[in-house]
């Protein structure tokens, strides 16, 4: 009887802790079930994270460039019946370019030198650093013109009958919608009168002074 007992005792022991470690089998099998299902979660958030990251900066890339093609850029541009080897020259050469621009300049156009070019009538300074000097071609220059610096773009284009088309740019106008506006018609008024000026002089050699005359003493604006 007591061995029954022992015995029975035993078969229940036995019992319950085959219960208790199906029940830690069943368990484990739970977690690694959990483990499975969060790793393949973060696994298909990964590509997605990208993915998201990857239009963030695609749409930032395409306002961008939006916005420089927004970008307020003054143009002018002159025939002048000279070959473009004197049109080109005189705007490197500051002998010539005193002669309808400004009045004095401390040297030629050189890639990568600063000048410096004054308006004695008016009694103002420009410094100015010269970007590009491609002969015959191209000149590109940055000047603080107006509140922040600005880039100036020349380019010299030869057309069959050997005159010259001469092309101006001004570009990286900044402060308000109206300033910005204000800074694009001035530039524009400008380097107009500058190229009206060129030609003048060098197709007739008639000094204009359209530069001086444009604001003279007693008149403001």
């Amino acid at each position: 009887m007591r061995n029954a007992r022992l015995l029975s005792g035993n078969s229940a022991g036995s019992g319950g802790t085959l219960g208790t470690l199906a029940s830690a089998r069943k368990a484990a099998l739970s977690i690694s079930e959990l483990l499975l299902d969060c790793t393949m979660l973060m696994v298909s958030m990964v590509p997605a994270r990208v993915m998201r990251k990857r239009k963030v900066v695609a749409r930032k890339a395409v306002t961008t460039r939006k916005a420089a093609a927004a970008a307020p850029v003054s143009r002018t541009g002159m025939l002048i019946r000279r070959p473009v080897e004197d049109v080109f020259n005189a705007f490197i050469d500051p002998d010539v370019t005193s002669k309808f621009w400004f009045t004095k300049s401390n040297g030629r156009l050189e890639p990568g030198r600063q000048v410096q070019w004054d308006w004695e009538m008016y009694n103002h300074s420009i410094p100015v650093t010269v970007k590009t000097v491609e002969p015959n071609a191209h000149i590109v220059i940055e000047w603080s013109g107006y509140e922040t610096r600005t880039t100036v773009d020349w380019t010299f284009k030869t057309l069959e009958d050997g005159s010259t088309f001469v092309s101006i740019t001004e570009s990286g106008f900044a402060g308000t919608g109206d300033e910005v506006r204000k800074h694009v018609a001035s530039s524009t008024e400008g380097f107009s009168l500058v190229l009206a000026g060129l030609k003048a002089f060098l197709e007739h050699n008639i000094r204009l002074n359209l530069v001086a005359d444009r604001f003279p003493k007693g008149i403001e604006e």
